[in-house]
């Protein structure tokens, strides 16, 4: 227990948790409102509804990668710009697409999406 005490005493460990913390709950409702539209507005059952969160998460685990490595060319600030631009007109556009499309949309809305990791936080 006096491990924790002195890693949480540690200057900026405990606003860096707040923030790691903070910063995947909009992750998680991502999935939830996927799930809520796909079921509720499309008509479509769970199944499907885990399609795109499927399509999403496998989106986002090939464009972390490359988020980095438009990091590394370009600055943190040209990757922040491009990834809310792009994630903000799939959210702008996802309500109105029909299943299949909102499955691909849902893809590379992942591929888009802001990394969320304690390099970019802290």
């Amino acid at each position: 227990m006096g491990n924790y005490r002195r890693v949480l005493g540690l200057p900026g460990v405990r606003t860096l948790l707040v923030l790691m913390f903070a910063s995947r709950i909009p992750i998680a409702a991502t999935n939830m409102v996927l799930t809520l539209h796909v079921v509720l507005t499309l008509h479509r059952d769970y199944g499907a509804a885990g399609l795109v969160g499927a399509a999403g998460t496998v989106g986002v685990a090939i464009g972390a990668p490359l988020s980095g490595r438009l990091v590394d060319s370009f600055g943190l600030r040209t990757m922040v710009t491009i990834t809310t631009v792009v994630y903000g007109a799939y959210w702008l556009t996802a309500w109105l697409l029909p299943y299949s499309w909102l499955l691909a949309a849902a893809f590379f809305g992942g591929v888009f999406a802001l990394p969320v990791d304690r390099k970019s936080v802290g």
